[in-house]
């Protein structure tokens, strides 16, 4: 799909949220009109499938590779946290319009993807070799960690808090008590 289509989409869910994605306000926004958006292809449908494939891929590219990293469960799971509030940041507006997002996308059937499992999975190896404190089954923490982004979104969209001081605010929060020395 053309990119100017996908920002456009982005902008009107920003403004309108995800009930008032229509094709005509994204033709309007993306300088098109949306016969010629229909002709092409694109579909309200086809852009939400879109705009969630990318999250999701987004995701996948940066957090997945934190998992074969040979640091200690505690390093890794930070960097997956700050990976995650990267993928926040660049979705931004698609996140503050809706906290279904995630949701959403781990449904998109080429996707099928966890997006807790990789949290889950540097909890039990940071328990395992020693880094982290359990508090906690580690799929019940992932999920409390991973659902932490939701109030990094709302302190960036909605607070205006600059990025690091939201990471840095709820890093030392969610990661304090885990970590053994923490």
């Amino acid at each position: 799909m053309n990119r100017d289509v996908v920002e456009a989409a982005i902008q009107v869910i920003a403004d309108h949220g995800w009930d008032g994605l229509t094709l005509d306000r994204v033709a309007v926004r993306a300088g098109s009109s949306r016969s010629t958006l229909w002709r092409s292809g694109v579909t309200r449908e086809a852009i939400i499938r879109e705009l969630l494939s990318g999250l999701a891929e987004d995701y996948r590219s940066r957090v997945w590779p934190v998992l074969t990293m040979s640091e200690a469960g505690r390093e890794r799971l930070q960097r997956a946290m700050e990976a995650l509030f990267d993928v926040a940041d660049r979705h931004l507006p698609l996140l503050a319009a809706s906290d279904t997002a995630f949701h959403r996308a781990s449904s998109v059937e080429e996707q099928r993807m966890s997006f807790i499992a990789p949290l889950a999975r540097l909890l039990r190896d940071g328990l395992v070799d020693g880094s982290l404190t359990a508090h906690g089954e580690p799929d019940e923490v992932a999920v409390v960690l991973f659902n932490s982004i939701w109030t990094y979104v709302h302190l960036r969209s909605r607070h205006r808090w600059e990025a690091g001081r939201a990471r840095q605010t709820l890093l030392r929060l969610l990661l304090g008590s885990l970590f053994r020395d923490g």
